[in-house]
């Protein structure tokens, strides 16, 4: 294969990849939005659950309202203002800059590696 070919089927591959994420990002949309519906009438019928008959599969299916806690995620100044409130709590000296090395600590090594960037020309 030429290199023009390799070129060819690497922007197919990217626009591709670019296509599923758009159709994933619909589907989540939607996910959340049928699971809020469900748990909106589970809620109304005042039960945990209930069972029915799947169309695609024909077999039984239960619906199971579960509780679970989910812990939301932070943002990167929560924290570090987090982590320096602790270290201030613990007695070090300089809790910004302890804070600043241990982030430095969790980093792996660089690894130089070669990066294809296409651009249109005029």
């Amino acid at each position: 294969m030429s290199i023009q070919g390799y070129v060819d089927e690497l922007e197919l591959i990217k626009q591709e990849i670019r296509r599923n994420n758009a159709q994933n990002r619909r589907l989540r949309d939607r996910l959340k939005k049928l699971e809020a519906t469900i748990s909106t009438y589970l809620e109304a019928k005042q039960t945990s659950g209930v069972k029915y008959k799947s169309k695609h599969s024909g077999s039984d299916k239960a619906l199971i309202l579960e509780r679970k806690e989910r812990r939301p995620r932070k943002s990167s100044k929560e924290k570090q203002n987090d982590v320096e409130t602790f270290l201030r709590t613990l007695g070090v000296d300089d809790p910004v800059e302890t804070y600043h090395q241990l982030i430095e600590l969790q980093k792996g090594n660089p690894i130089v590696h070669n990066q294809i960037k296409i651009k249109n020309l005029k």
